[in-house]
């Protein structure tokens, strides 16, 4: 054993080479290595992870390169002797060896007794000495060290270790939560199939926390049935009539035609967005689906507002307030002070009043003193039918707007259209849920929720997401509430928070802002991110670098793996190796949630398909 680098961080081992032993030793393997902290009375090993496993045969050199200096001839006769080099059974030959890089844990394995203890490692793994590859039990104690039962700590346990099915990953819920996650792979990596699978894993290990998931290709009505027909709190939430699954016929349905049920549900069923191994079972979505339905589960989003708190409204303002701007921050804040003050609540009609005064700010500029009475008297003003007349505050010296004046006005006014929302006026309440009952769902303690959004159009989904974020952030910052915890998931990342030369323009801007809030400081109030994505290098390079968990597929793209290992100091070797992961194979990497800090672990998540199947069949019988 030697080590491969300078810095100590990359260990070469050589193990024998046997045909059965090339089936053993493979990349993900944990090894044991005596240190130097042992002793007389003690032994201690050092943990290292393998992160390559070659064959390799020395008389046909090490690298490509040496293939290429090498005679041909010579090259190809010694590549026909070595063909029964490979045939081994026994490691006879010394020009066969298995060549494996290896990487610390930084856990050591600390022998007093009969049954050794795991902790930091202390010291440094001893040049020259054997290496062991663990027993199942070892493993397990170390894949999850301080995880085990009696920890006290709550897990989830979506996958196994690829090399050994045996041996569950276990992940700490509240530091998946609370520190965000993020899943990046290619298209056909099963993105969508593992986020199922982890929502659906959190929802039944734990009674408390609410999910709300933003559906933006509507894949997961099919992918999280199971949960939408047996959680008593589960949504669908259409943003706008035309986004509702089925059509016309759901929109009657939730009218109050019932006659349009049998129609409604098979328009949802044929229009299902279904998984390739799910679409010869898509009649047996019939029941469920009308179980949801009939259930109220399938609703409208009512972004509408008849009133909303003006504590509320005040703190969202001031928030988007940048006060490095001087005098205009603070006339703006000095004009929202004014429009709150002694009042609890604004209704529509006076929040289309400020954004008028807003538009008022961008073309005259900003008036250097402020009438309470404003608002008032022009909306009375108007209710009369007399011309409207400027109250005293319009003849006031304004203070002219620069650039970046103008757009902080634009994201406090874009916040108030967000707040006006999409009229839903000719649908029953039991058909919509508001924002305030969405808030409410969400805010009450004591079971799981699940809040599944989508809309055909890609820019209401991202507003949506803006509105519903601020609203939740405003709200328990306000009253310094940290639970229940509220995770946000995000499909399609990319879509939501991109980089400003990627995606502009009001709603790309909304999201962004939204979603790089909730990323900095979300987690002190009880709020968690989750973001998959295909599309690395189009992300927001500041949200890339927040998630403290993430599993990582096939990025074919070079600029996307070298964004992943910039970001989380992942080998660039060790990223092209998830090129040959099979569907459901990920690289599973986190800072706090698993047991192994910051060590790849290459693990097998549960296919959703079979859950899914599983739920469909049960029900039906």
């Amino acid at each position: 054993m030697n080590t491969n680098d300078k810095s100590g961080l990359s260990y070469l081992i050589w193990f024998p080479y046997t045909r059965k032993y090339i089936n053993m030793v493979r990349e993900g393997d944990l090894v044991a290595v005596r240190s130097f902290a042992s002793n007389n009375s003690k032994s201690v090993f050092s943990i290292l992870e393998l992160v390559s496993v070659l064959p390799t045969h020395y008389a046909l050199g090490t690298t490509p390169a040496d293939a290429e200096k090498a005679f041909p001839g010579f090259f190809l006769e010694a590549a026909k002797s070595a063909k029964v080099d490979w045939e081994q059974e026994e490691p006879t030959e010394q020009t066969t060896k298995i060549k494996a890089e290896a990487i610390p844990t930084n856990i050591q394995l600390v022998f007093e007794s009969k049954h050794p203890n795991t902790s930091a490692d202390d010291s440094l793994p001893m040049i020259g000495e054997e290496a062991f590859l663990l027993t199942d039990d070892l493993t397990n104690q170390i894949i999850n060290k301080g995880l085990l039962s009696g920890s006290g700590i709550q897990t989830i346990s979506p996958c196994n270790l690829v090399l050994n099915p045996a041996v569950s990953v276990l992940i700490s819920l509240d530091d998946l939560l609370r520190t965000h996650f993020g899943v990046f792979g290619f298209t056909g990596s099963g993105k969508s199939n593992l986020l199922s699978t982890v929502v659906a894993d959190i929802i039944n290990r734990n009674n408390e926390t609410k999910i709300v998931l933003f559906d933006l290709m509507a894949e997961y009505t099919a992918l999280l049935v199971d949960e939408l027909d047996s959680l008593p709190n589960a949504y669908l939430l259409a943003v706008g009539e035309e986004s509702l699954p089925g059509g016309e016929p759901t929109a009657a349905f939730l009218r109050g035609d019932r006659a349009s049920e049998n129609s409604a549900v098979e328009s949802i069923v044929r229009t299902l967005l279904l998984p390739r191994d799910l679409n010869p079972y898509r009649n047996e979505f019939t029941e469920p689906v009308r179980r949801i339905l009939r259930a109220g589960k399938i609703r409208l989003f009512d972004l509408g507002v008849q009133t909303i708190d003006a504590g509320e409204m005040e703190t969202a303002v001031i928030d988007k307030i940048d006060h490095k701007l001087g005098t205009v921050a603070t006339l703006m804040e000095t004009w929202i002070q004014t429009r709150v003050a002694d009042r609890s609540s604004f209704t529509r009609e006076d929040i289309e009043r400020l954004i008028e005064e807003l538009e008022d700010f961008e073309t005259q500029g900003v008036p250097t003193s402020f009438s309470s009475e404003r608002s008032i008297q022009s909306r009375q003003q108007s209710t009369l039918g007399t011309p409207r007349q400027s109250p005293p505050a319009a003849q006031a010296e304004r203070f002219k707007l620069t650039v970046p004046s103008s757009v902080m006005i634009g994201s406090i006014k874009s916040y108030f259209r967000r707040l006006l929302g999409s009229q839903t006026r000719d649908f029953p309440e039991t058909a919509k849920l508001s924002i305030t009952n969405l808030r409410g769902l969400l805010e009450t303690p004591g079971s799981s929720s699940l809040i599944v959004v989508q809309s055909n159009r890609n820019d209401e989904l991202r507003t949506t997401a803006a509105t519903v974020i601020e609203s939740i952030y405003n709200n328990r910052r306000r009253f310094g509430r940290i639970a229940p915890q509220i995770l946000f998931a995000f499909d399609e990342a990319d879509e939501f928070i991109p980089q400003t030369s990627v995606g502009s323009g009001p709603s790309y801007d909304a999201s962004r802002d939204a979603i790089t809030t909730l990323a900095r400081r979300g987690r002190k109030f009880g709020l968690g991110m989750g973001i998959a994505t295909q599309r690395v290098t189009y992300l927001d390079t500041s949200i890339l670098a927040q998630p403290h968990t993430y599993f990582v597929s096939k990025l074919p793209r070079l600029t996307d793996r070298e964004r992943m290992a910039e970001a989380f100091g992942l080998m660039e070797d060790m990223m092209r190796k998830t090129l040959r992961f099979t569907r459901g194979q990920w690289l599973l990497v986190s800072f706090d949630a698993t047991g192994l800090v910051n060590v790849p672990i290459p693990v097998h998540l549960g296919n959703a398909n079979d859950r899914v199947l599983e739920h469909l069949r049960a029900r039906k019988s």
